[in-house]
């Protein structure tokens, strides 16, 4: 869900700077902070040009009627402006990507996992997360639980 502060600047940024020079200046931000490594990047396309084989795709969806459920809760919002903002988000995600990568937004293509978080909580899709980095990456992140006993450990 976007900030007003985003909706701003990304109106702004693809307006004035066309779309060329928006896409190589993303590409640019992206692209560095990947070379930095240790980063996550939700969304901005960057699942369309990182190789593969230096990234983790995840896409996480879920029925609309479990999105509309999280967003009352979180912005207690109405069912319905619950309805119409994610509506209106998935619109916007899907005429950027198509609009900059020319992509359907969702093709599992484009992902090297989707998660259906109506079905798998957000606290087992982390842990699939984190393994995959693992497994991937051999990158040893450590879990809430492991991270508990080291500072329990340091005590």
């Amino acid at each position: 869900v976007h900030s007003h502060w985003e909706r701003a600047w990304r109106g702004f940024l693809l307006d004035d700077l066309g779309d060329e020079k928006y896409l190589r200046h993303l590409k640019q931000v992206i692209m560095a902070l990947a070379h930095h490594g240790n980063v996550v990047i939700v969304g901005r396309g960057a699942q369309y040009f990182l190789p593969s084989h230096g990234a983790l795709r995840v896409r996480l969806v879920a029925p609309l009627e479990a999105r509309i459920k999280r967003l009352v809760e979180l912005e207690k919002l109405s069912v319905e402006q619950a309805r119409m903002k994610i509506e209106r988000v998935d619109a916007e995600r899907a005429s950027f990507v198509w609009k900059v990568f020319k992509k359907d937004i969702s093709s599992p293509k484009n992902s090297d996992i989707i998660i259906n978080t109506g079905e798998i909580s957000i606290e087992t899709a982390d842990k699939i997360v984190l393994s995959l980095l693992h497994e991937k990456f051999g990158i040893g992140i450590p879990t809430r639980h492991a991270l508990a006993k080291e500072s329990y450990a340091a005590k």
